[in-house]
């Protein structure tokens, strides 16, 4: 089993386009076989604060 740990830090004023990005990374890191993502949230943070809406897209996205 595969892990990806460590995503690189996205920083962006625009929500969505954080969003969308971290969604793309799961799915590359899928197509390469890592089996496992972590998202590292921070409810302070402009974005990125509302994890369940994003583990559901990656999940929508992935095996």
């Amino acid at each position: 089993m595969w892990t990806l740990t460590g995503f690189p830090e996205i920083r962006h004023t625009d929500p969505a386009e954080a969003y969308g990005q971290s969604i793309e990374l799961v799915v590359a890191a899928e197509e390469i076989g890592i089996d496992d993502a972590h998202f590292h949230v921070h409810h302070c943070a402009e974005q990125l604060t509302a994890p369940f809406p994003l583990l559901a897209a990656a999940a929508e996205r992935t095996r």
